[in-house]
């Protein structure tokens, strides 16, 4: 059963839904991760119907400000998400990445400091995708199918990074992070994926 609140919110458009956030608004007491995240994903289709309806060639140039209100209060909720335990990290940059992807798709350039920006995404999928953590999908990734289910699932995990690389590779300022994502690119092929794992 959806939460009221979200239902109320769902019939409003994005606007409407942060102005309720920048005031306070919150969930009540009792809701759940679930709750929390059905929130995160109603904001995420609310903005990018937004974009679509009201970020015309004509608007464009007037959206500057519009667009830094909407992604400060984004990122607040999912700072507040990940603070407080709502979502896990690893959900909350998700999150991000398809949020820039987004924008990107809208040819809204973001500051280099924005936490939706490419380089600054990168940086944190970077420090996931350690040295150690590639030598060992190199090692058992060829194997994966004779692991126990926790090697699976840190595999999965890599590869889900590893696409979260690949999606904002486009958009990186620093060849030297290209070719690193270019590098890691053929340990794809040998984990598993979601398709491959029942």
């Amino acid at each position: 059963m959806m939460d009221a609140k979200i239902e109320e919110l769902s019939r409003g458009d994005i606007r409407r839904m942060l102005q309720w956030w920048e005031a306070g608004g919150r969930l009540g007491e009792n809701a759940g991760e679930r709750s929390w995240s059905t929130l995160v994903q109603l904001a995420l289709t609310l903005f990018r119907a937004d974009l679509r309806t009201s970020l015309s060639a004509e608007r464009r140039s007037l959206a500057g400000v519009e667009i830094g209100w909407y992604l400060r209060n984004l990122d607040d909720i999912l700072t507040y998400l990940e603070a407080r335990g709502l979502a896990e990290r690893f959900e909350v940059l998700v999150r991000r990445v398809l949020l820039s992807a987004t924008l990107d798709e809208a040819e809204i350039a973001v500051e280099a400091g924005s936490p939706f920006s490419a380089d600054r995404l990168f940086r944190q999928i970077s420090a996931e995708v350690t040295a150690e953590r590639v030598a060992e999908a190199r090692r058992l990734g060829p194997v994966w199918q004779t692991l126990d289910r926790p090697e699976i699932v840190r595999l999965l995990r890599l590869r889900h990074l590893l696409a979260l690389a690949d999606a904002v590779r486009p958009r990186l300022s620093d060849e030297a992070d290209v070719r690193k994502i270019d590098e890691w690119r053929p340990l794809l092929e040998l984990l598993p994926s979601a398709g491959r794992w029942t």
